[in-house]
């Protein structure tokens, strides 16, 4: 995909950045293909860490934070008082 979008979104970069004088297409394709070699790269490698360690970080943070709200403790059970089921809040615990 980011074969596609990355010199799709270089390209309207360009035309938004660079709107002085007349520039041609010789010299935006030009200025496309120099950039091209860092820019595609960069856009596949940044998604790596959301499917890495921050999967793993969300998911023991969701646990986290499942537990927190089933606890007596937790703002909910404060709010609502004592005894409260959580799923009157719409919540589905799992």
């Amino acid at each position: 995909a980011q074969l596609v979008a990355g010199p799709l979104h270089y390209m309207g970069l360009d035309y938004a950045n660079r709107t002085t004088g007349n520039i041609s297409w010789q010299n935006r394709m030009a200025h496309l293909r120099a950039g091209l070699s860092s820019v595609i790269p960069a856009r596949m490698i940044r998604i790596l860490p959301g499917y890495g360690m921050g999967g793993i970080w969300n998911q023991q943070g969701r646990q986290a934070w499942k537990e927190h709200v089933r606890s007596e403790n937790s703002v909910f059970q404060l709010l609502l008082g004592p005894g409260t089921n959580n799923n009157r809040l719409g919540m589905e615990m799992r």
